[in-house]
């Protein structure tokens, strides 16, 4: 769907208010701080169980980040937690231990929800289509299979019953109602209705659409992002000490009383490294490979002529972003490239290593004394993208990592690894995936 395609502003407009600051704060943001304290609980017991030994932790993390979208999305009962369900099924098993020295400790996974076991299927198949030249052919070919048939047939009966209960609270309550992005949606679907003069349309796929791709959105990248990023925190232990140290100076009140930072204190508290580590995960892992966008006129890049329609793919790993930028001739630039290519510098030579102090420098204050920010234009990123298309959900996934990442630093060390079981190998599905994600914990 093309921007200037006035459907596309529709959609636009039907979910503007999930990245306003009240929606963030009131909803999204207590969903995202509960569920990551069960996180902490799941792992306490794992760690406990697992007697200081590794345990692989990427199911939890996809798990934990799935249940903070779908509580945001739908308010989803906590009968269907999927770390609820985890965690009463750890309680009740005993680990598999491991015959070599160091080898990891193996839980076996719960017993599949079928209604999370088909929101864990929406990225396979997104990538179906994405790696087909006949995407739509593809899918339904891939929906003949009784798996993919089942996720699609439970998720269409999700998505029904959880309209069902929104309609219920916005009809009993209003818009003081709203608990969810989809009391949100619909509620703004009643009100263009009755500007219209005509009846809502509550089950519409452009309602169902949105909520399946907030939900794709918020979960798939955010979860492969954290993966990532607990494998850096046991890499680099300087890291993670100066990570937490600079946590534990911000919230020193609640570092005095033997308490989390409430999700109010991590909000509006601003903490250089801390967003400098996020950045820096962002740029280093590369979840997403490339961007690609469609030319909307003739034009021309770096002296090479693009038809109008091409598509345009933008790396977001190699020269610039993880490699040394290739040279350029100035006069292969446009004018307006000439004039904008030092806005943002080139990384230096150091591009190749996990660094977060890149994104940080120094500013003198109005006094004269010296400060440390985070610079956010300190080189080139692209991890949400840029300009109109850019990731509609940056906020959000800002405010689930900055909350996740606190609260984890907060009460776990992520001790060292043997090189095997932190290799650098990814799988490649809709977003890039460490192929091996485990945690060594100890209780901070």
């Amino acid at each position: 769907m093309q921007t200037a395609d006035p459907q596309f502003k529709s959609n636009k407009k039907l979910i503007r208010d999930l990245m306003t600051s009240k929606f963030l704060n009131q909803v999204s943001a207590p969903r995202t701080y509960e569920k990551a304290t069960a996180l902490i609980a799941l792992w306490n017991l794992k760690a406990s169980k697992a007697y200081g030994r590794p345990f692989s932790a990427g199911s939890d993390l996809y798990s934990a980040t799935l249940d903070m979208i779908c509580g945001v999305a739908f308010g989803m009962e906590d009968a269907k937690s999927a770390l609820r369900h985890e965690t009463a099924h750890v309680q009740a098993i005993n680990p598999i231990f491991p015959r070599v020295e160091g080898g990891p400790v193996y839980f076996s996974p719960a017993p599949a929800i079928p209604e999370l076991e088909a929101l864990f299927n929406i990225p396979e198949m997104v990538s179906i289509a994405q790696g087909s030249p006949f995407p739509s052919f593809s899918q339904f070919l891939a929906l003949l299979k009784p798996r993919h048939a089942r996720a699609h047939w439970n998720r269409k009966t999700l998505i029904m019953r959880q309209i069902d209960r929104s309609i219920q609270r916005l009809i009993l309550a209003g818009p003081e109602g709203c608990e969810s992005a989809l009391d949100q949606l619909l509620w703004r679907e009643m009100n263009a209705a009755k500007e219209a003069e005509r009846l809502p349309d509550y089950y519409s796929p452009e309602i169902r659409d949105e909520i399946l791709g907030y939900l794709l959105a918020g979960h798939d990248t955010t979860a492969a992002t954290l993966s990532w990023w607990v494998k850096y925190m046991s890499s680099y232990q300087s890291v993670q000490t100066r990570l937490r140290d600079a946590l534990q100076q911000a919230h020193f009140n609640a570092y005095q009383a033997s308490r989390l930072p409430t999700m109010e204190e991590i909000c509006a508290t601003s903490i250089p490294y801390l967003d400098a580590v996020i950045e820096e995960t962002l740029r280093y892992a590369s979840v997403a490979t490339l961007i690609v966008r469609t030319s909307t006129c003739d034009t021309q890049i770096l002296g090479y002529q693009i038809p109008k329609g091409t598509d345009v793919l933008l790396p977001l790993t190699g020269p610039s972003m993880t490699e040394p930028a290739l040279p350029i001739r100035e006069m292969s630039r446009s004018l307006e490239s000439q004039e904008s290519k030092d806005r943002i510098p080139y990384w230096g030579d150091d591009i190749s290593q996990f660094k977060p102090e890149r994104w940080l420098k120094m500013v003198e204050r109005a006094d004269g004394s010296k400060e440390e920010i985070f610079d956010q234009h300190a080189g080139p990123t692209l991890a949400f993208s840029a300009g109109p298309r850019q990731c509609f959900g940056k906020r959000l996934a800002y405010m689930k990592l900055r909350t996740v990442v606190t609260l984890l630093i907060w009460n776990f060390e992520f001790q060292p690894l043997d090189q095997s079981l932190n290799g650098s190998d990814i799988v490649e599905r809709l977003v890039n995936l460490p192929k091996d994600c485990y945690v060594k914990l100890a209780k901070i």
